[in-house]
C-alpha cells in the first residue's frame, strides 16, 4: 500500500472499509450495498486505495 505506517483503519460488514493517514491528511471511504467476496475484497480495496492515493498525490 501506499499509505503511511500510521494509518488509521477499519473494515465493516458488508465489505464497507475506511482509513485515515494522519501523516498525508487524507482519509479514503468505500460504501458498497451489496456483499462482497471475502476471499479477495481485502486485495481489490487495497488496489483501489493505491489508485486513489496515486491519483491524488
Amino acid at each position: 500500500m501506499l499509505n503511511s505506517p500510521n494509518i488509521i483503519a477499519g473494515m465493516g460488514a458488508g465489505g464497507t472499509a475506511f482509513w485515515v493517514d494522519p501523516q498525508s491528511n487524507l482519509s479514503f471511504t468505500f460504501l458498497s450495498t451489496g456483499l462482497m467476496d471475502a476471499s479477495h475484497h481485502q486485495e481489490r480495496l487495497g488496489i483501489l486505495s493505491d489508485l486513489v492515493l496515486a491519483a491524488i498525490v
